[in-house]
């Protein structure tokens, strides 16, 4: 089995910035916790990016924070996959920050390679996981309990991208369970 780091191919696609956000910085700190948010519709409204020679796909990066915009198509694609456990909050046009709820505790902590910064852990060098039934969207946590921000996929989950033609996500392969 692969696990891959889920990201937008920002090279191709457009990313946007938030123009005005009825939303706090605590508020923004919250998302991709696992935790449901309480968060109003239409609370951020954004421009795109004035980015040449890059399109509009169904899946747009914010610059001003982290979190994955998809469109209405997208967004009624992702709900009829009842294994997403997804949060999906409605911002301008037809785009939705999508909010991961599922975190699970599957770091091999033996096997993997932290980076540290005066003994706190900062991130991952070398990810290794525990062998178990993967979801196919999650979040992972460290040992100190705190929830790593960036999403991960299996193969399920992007051949249900592709099978849908979802266009702007990009997978970058971080575990394969045949060479750990």
């Amino acid at each position: 089995m692969k696990i891959y780091k889920l990201k937008i191919d920002v090279n191709k696609y457009k990313g946007c910035y938030v123009v005005e956000s009825k939303l706090s910085k605590l508020d923004l700190e919250k998302i991709d916790i696992g935790e449901q948010l309480n968060f109003c519709n239409n609370s951020i409204s954004f421009k795109y990016a004035d980015e040449e020679g890059l399109i509009l796909g169904d899946v747009i990066k914010c610059w001003d924070f982290g979190g994955f915009l998809i469109n209405d198509r997208t967004r009624n694609i992702l709900e009829m996959n009842p294994k997403l456990k997804i949060q999906y909050i409605k911002f301008q046009d037809d785009f939705n920050l999508i909010n991961n709820l599922l975190v699970i505790d599957a770091l091999d902590t033996e096997k993997t390679k932290f980076e540290y910064f005066e003994n706190e852990i900062i991130s991952i060098d070398k990810i290794s996981l525990k062998k178990m039934d993967f979801p196919p969207l999650f979040q992972i946590t460290f040992p100190d309990g705190l929830v790593e921000l960036d999403y991960f996929v299996t193969n399920e989950f992007i051949e249900y991208i592709k099978q849908n033609n979802i266009k702007g996500f990009k997978f970058e392969e971080v575990w394969d369970s045949e060479k750990d």
